[in-house]
């Protein structure tokens, strides 16, 4: 199987979050991607918006770069684990794929997998972090300028250090 690289978010009940930074998900330019979205019990209505986007491409940013979408729902506990999540999206990557792990609270420039996945390799991973205060509170995460919780990873070394713990 070739190596492919993945933009993989977590979303527990963040529908509207999520609505703001869909377009920017699906609209990376420059780079081949697959899109894959873990969904840890969501109870918003995110299947069908999801499923609602896919079908009729309600946006106009959908990027020919995009070559799959897969939304997998979690369903073995109720209380959100993000690493149980992130690591059951990297179970369904082989070891030559890139991870692009992204908040889905936070934005990413149109240019974001073309700029940082060709840097990864094993070895090389990147966290990819621009902090305008020591701090973000949780009503401002959502803001464009402020921008964590976005790394990229060789599958290869995220296999080898045995997946995400919580302070990954």
């Amino acid at each position: 199987m070739p190596a492919s690289l993945k933009l993989i978010t977590t979303i527990k009940n963040r529908l509207e979050h999520f609505q703001k930074t869909f377009p920017f998900m699906v609209s990376q330019y420059g780079t081949d991607y697959e899109l894959w979205i873990v969904d840890y019990h969501s109870n918003d209505s995110l299947q069908e918006y999801l499923a609602e986007q896919i079908e009729f491409r309600k946006t106009d940013a959908f990027s020919p770069n995009l070559k799959k979408i897969v939304c997998v729902e979690l369903l073995q506990d109720r209380k959100f684990s993000l690493k149980k999540a992130r690591n059951m999206a990297a179970s369904y990557c082989n070891a030559e794929d890139i991870l692009a792990f992204s908040d889905v609270d936070v934005f990413v420039g149109m240019d974001y997998l073309h700029y940082w996945a060709p840097k990864v390799s094993p070895g090389k991973s990147f966290v990819v972090t621009r902090w305008k205060e020591t701090k973000a509170a949780p009503s401002r995460r959502i803001e464009p300028e402020i921008n964590y919780g976005n790394y990229l990873v060789s599958a290869k070394d995220y296999f080898n250090v045995g997946g995400m713990e919580e302070s990954f």
